[in-house]
């Protein structure tokens, strides 16, 4: 016994309904084709131009080579698996907190009292200047130095400064 005139109305929603569903369907394609078209003419020029311009390919290839993976979930002190981001952050800084100390408050033991003595030198081996400047031609100028050392990029830059200086350096 529903009216004529509130079918009439409940026909036109649904058929409105209808049209802005398919509408925006067809819009979602139409976006989705436009990315694709755009993606497809970027890998063309990437192509096209790698022997031109190497670095453009390798940039565009590059973005594709990166892996990206959520973190989680993590389980807290108590054996509970955290999904919360809050708490895995915090979960997180205390595992780093525990492993690594403050330099300024490092209670350093000495470990090297249990060492044996070593009371001989290095006297069989010719340290002479010749020989001090092709062992810092062998170096690897990217070579990192270990802590309280000279980079190796000093030491090769200053090499022709008198090399006896080096038979000395601890």
């Amino acid at each position: 016994n529903t009216p004529p005139a509130l079918l009439q109305h409940s026909c036109n929603t649904t058929t409105l309904l209808q049209q802005s569903c398919n509408t925006s369907t067809l819009l979602a394609v139409r976006i989705r084709d436009v990315i694709e078209e755009d993606l497809c003419a970027k890998e063309r020029r990437a192509v096209e131009t790698v022997k031109s311009n190497p670095r453009y390919f390798f940039s565009y290839a590059k973005q594709f080579s990166k892996l990206r993976s959520n973190v989680g979930p993590l389980k807290d002190k108590n054996g509970i698996l955290q999904h919360d981001q809050v708490k895995m952050a915090q979960i997180l800084q205390d595992q780093y907190s525990s492993v690594f100390s403050d330099p300024g408050n490092a209670d350093v033991k000495d470990t090297t009292s249990s060492l044996p003595k070593i009371s001989s030198t290095l006297s069989f081996i010719d340290f002479s200047e010749s020989n001090t400047l092709e062992a810092i031609n062998e170096i690897d100028p990217n070579s990192s130095p270990s802590d309280n050392d000279i980079p190796a990029k000093v030491i090769k830059a200053c090499k022709r400064s008198p090399a006896h200086f080096y038979l000395h350096v601890e």
